[in-house]
């Protein structure tokens, strides 16, 4: 079985970087994750506020109150990340179950 080399001349940029590293070598920088998780709020925050501008026509008084859906969305998700926390352990199997004497060769 041979194997190919893979040409790296069409991931590098000018600079000789990787194009990974090109486009998203800013997320390694310190303060990074602190800034885009800020950004994020402030975005959501702007959408939150934007929503009482908007008037709703919703099927009961509860789908009209301004943040509804943010709020349902979020605790969606909640509900999702906390069910599948304790299925993990429950499908979770061992590194070597599918081998049959364990061994890697």
């Amino acid at each position: 079985m041979t194997e190919h080399a893979t040409d790296t001349k069409d991931t590098q940029t000018s600079d000789g970087q990787g194009l990974g590293a090109a486009l998203f070598g800013w997320t390694s920088r310190n303060g990074m994750g602190r800034l885009v998780l800020l950004g994020l709020a402030v975005f959501g925050g702007l959408l939150f506020a934007l929503d009482f501008l908007v008037s709703r026509d919703g099927y009961s008084a509860l789908e009209e109150t301004p943040g509804f859906y943010a709020i349902y969305g979020a605790l969606a998700f909640a509900v999702v990340a906390l069910i599948a926390w304790p299925l993990r352990g429950l499908i979770n199997r061992s590194e070597t179950y599918y081998d049959e004497d364990g061994s890697d060769g």
